[in-house]
């Protein structure tokens, strides 16, 4: 029931909705029954306004509450990625230097110190290192290495980041 062009009193099986509804409503064929729909008040102010209102902010507060969840498991997810890729340069770097007999590596940055942002200058002030001969940067060896162990199928191995590789591994880093 609704506009005339999708009213099922109208459509072609309307003969046999009219038996079943006489059926339901126990009418008889000779009898004029006549249906009434109440109209509702959904204007602002009214009832159902303010029960709709309430299970849209009910429904706006469940949807944040799912958005702050998957955040919090994304970034669980995200750090758990991180980890892992420390531990695999890690390991890449201990067996880096063990192979060419470094017994110190520090972290360094190639980035020059050109921003006008305050906070990333204090950064750049804060680095263990200070001045670095080109040549003595192997980062880019390192991820050559990395770089082919993925391409031969897959991550390299994780390893415990604090874990010291045997002689025999340090092969692998050439």
């Amino acid at each position: 029931i609704g506009y005339p062009r999708n009213d099922v009193l109208l459509s072609a099986r309307a003969e046999k909705i009219r038996q079943r509804t006489r059926e339901l409503l126990g009418a008889q064929p000779h009898q004029t029954v006549v249906l009434y729909a109440q109209p509702t008040d959904t204007g602002p102010g009214s009832d159902e306004a303010i029960k709709l209102e309430k299970t849209l902010t009910a429904a706006q507060a469940k949807i944040e509450a799912d958005k702050q969840n998957a955040k919090r498991e994304l970034f669980r997810q995200e750090s758990k990625i991180y980890q892992a890729v420390y531990g695999e340069v890690t390991d890449a770097v201990a067996l880096y230097a063990q192979h060419y007999s470094y017994t110190l590596i520090l972290r360094f940055t190639r980035e020059e110190n050109v921003s006008d942002d305050p906070s990333k200058v204090m950064q750049a002030l804060q680095r263990q290192v200070v001045y670095n001969k080109a040549e003595d940067d192997i980062t880019d060896k390192v991820l050559s290495y990395l770089n082919k162990e993925y391409s031969k199928g897959g991550a390299a191995k994780v390893r415990p980041v604090s874990g010291v590789k045997a002689k025999s591994q340090s092969a692998e880093a050439q």
